[in-house]
């Protein structure tokens, strides 16, 4: 004999309630969430030019590598190092001894009166308000009439 077995009709699934909730969780998200506030430096993108000047036979190209140990100042396609300029102490901290940056600068600037142009390589340990005060110290005192390297270039952070 044979029993009858009942099929089991499954029910259909009702998401409206998933959804409204999944939408009342996004919309939570969205205004519990901290927007971070982004910086940025203003600097001047270097001039491209497309004239048959003939170029220098020896370039400036003034650059300041900016480590946690110093910053190192090079000339030159070759990157001929011109002075190493290490951290100052005060206190119980170092710092970048800004004075004595802007000082070479000015020595720098005195040989070659026509250079405007240095790069700044910061590395990636070096904080933003350092890297302003020196780019500030790079630029001269504009007060008193003394321009130092008014366009400041960045290469990428390493």
């Amino acid at each position: 004999m044979k029993i009858a077995r009942k099929k089991k009709v499954l029910p259909k699934l009702n998401l409206i309630p998933i959804l409204d909730s999944v939408f009342i969780f996004i919309f939570f998200l969205l205004l519990s969430t901290q927007f971070v506030q982004t910086h940025e430096i203003g600097t001047e993108a270097p001039s491209v030019r497309s004239t048959d000047v003939p170029h220098k036979k020896n370039p400036l190209n003034l650059t300041a590598n900016i480590t946690k140990e110093g910053i190192v100042l090079t000339t030159g396609l070759q990157d001929k190092v011109y002075r190493k300029i290490a951290m100052a102490e005060s206190g119980n901290k170092k710092e970048y001894d800004v004075k004595k940056f802007k000082q070479t600068l000015f020595e720098i600037k005195a040989k070659h009166k026509k250079e405007s142009s240095i790069v700044f390589k910061p590395d990636r340990k070096v904080k933003y308000k350092d890297i302003i005060a020196l780019m500030d110290a790079a630029r001269g005192d504009e007060s008193i009439g003394k321009k130092l390297f008014s366009e400041v270039a960045f290469t990428p952070v390493r």
